[in-house]
């Protein structure tokens, strides 16, 4: 078996998290949360967020990602904010 490059990790995790039908709860669903809102950052494994102060995103090449403070726009359908490591993410309410 050869191991998968990171360019190869990237691209299968992005266009995983294009999927919209796919439940966060299975493996590769990573932008999807089933709360109604929709996340996405730059090499973003995971993203979570259901409408309070933080959104759980976790990013390649962290193995446990982290929950971090998000700031909703006026119509409340918007948060963003920013990782540990400054990577900006934006979850959006669908």
């Amino acid at each position: 078996m050869k191991p998968i490059t990171a360019a190869a990790l990237l691209a299968a995790t992005l266009a995983s998290a294009a999927c919209v039908t796919q439940p966060l709860a299975q493996k590769g669903g990573g932008a999807i949360d089933t709360t109604g809102w929709s996340c996405s950052a730059r090499g973003m494994v995971m993203g979570r967020y259901g409408g309070g102060d933080d959104a759980y995103i976790q990013l390649i090449g962290d193995k446990q990602g982290g929950n971090y403070p998000v700031r909703l726009n006026q119509a409340g359908t918007v948060a963003t904010g920013l990782t540990g490591n400054s990577t900006p993410f934006t979850c959006t309410k669908r």
